[in-house]
């Protein structure tokens, strides 16, 4: 029994271990508080202040402001993201755009492999 435990945690997701996940249309997080963020639903509109680690956005046509966010990864499809700083940036999803404007720490890196999707870096 103990032997399955283990492996079913080792197929667990990561976002399973954001400290904050939200399956709902709307929230503001503030992520001085809990600053690894998972976004699971859909079709919802989320504000994330504050110093952020961590954001992983699983799910589809998503609207999200970001202030800051070390590691922001994209996995879901037609979201769109407003950052004003992040590190790195990985879009794995379709259709997805990302706006950002400058790193954390330094340059960001930013890299697209999914299908259609848009990353702009405003100056």
């Amino acid at each position: 029994m103990r032997a399955v435990l283990v492996a079913l945690l080792a197929l667990a997701p990561a976002t399973a271990l954001a400290e904050r996940t939200y399956t709902d249309k709307a929230a503001t997080h503030d992520c001085t508080k809990e600053p690894e963020v998972a976004i699971n639903a859909s079709g919802g509109t989320y504000t994330l202040t504050g110093p952020c680690t961590r954001l992983t956005v699983n799910g589809a046509d998503n609207k999200l402001k970001v202030e800051s966010v070390v590691k922001a990864t994209v996995t879901g499809s037609k979201n769109t993201l407003e950052i004003d700083a992040v590190d790195r940036l990985a879009v794995t999803g379709n259709d997805n755009t990302v706006t950002y404007k400058r790193g954390v720490n330094g340059k960001p890196k930013a890299a697209a492999t999914g299908a259609h999707n848009k990353l702009n870096q405003e100056k």
